[in-house]
């Protein structure tokens, strides 16, 4: 059975491109930043309940459409 999928580069840098890789404990406690395609957007500090998530769950791509009235 594969254990959690989690790039092994993240560990020496904290600024993330790789959104598919899995949050682990070792990570618990540090602020990192998310790549969205755009902008690297910060995240706080990582707690207890974000461990087992995906780092592009909490770094959104799309913006909801805003329509004008007339």
């Amino acid at each position: 059975m594969k254990g959690p999928y989690c790039n092994p580069k993240i560990k020496e840098n904290l600024t993330i491109i790789d959104r598919s890789s899995v949050i682990l404990p070792e990570f618990l406690g540090k602020s990192i930043s998310v790549y969205n395609g755009k902008e690297y957007k910060t995240f706080g500090k990582i707690t207890i309940d974000h461990i087992g998530k995906k780092f592009g769950e909490f770094s959104p791509t799309k913006r909801p459409a805003i329509y004008k009235r007339k």
